[in-house]
């Protein structure tokens, strides 16, 4: 576990969730992870994490 911070300035609190998994993941690949579950309860923002996979 670990705690993170970004800027976004003025934003949707989609846009926020959003960058929010982005940097967690960008955190997890710089630390060597190779396999990661993201969870979510906005189904939006989980949609958006899903098409990444593409």
């Amino acid at each position: 576990i670990c705690r993170l911070r970004e800027g976004v300035g003025v934003a949707t609190n989609n846009f926020a969730e959003y960058r929010a998994v982005i940097l967690g993941m960008k955190y997890a690949l710089r630390k060597g992870v190779t396999r990661i579950k993201v969870q979510g309860d906005s189904m939006l923002v989980c949609m958006q994490v899903c098409a990444l996979q593409v």
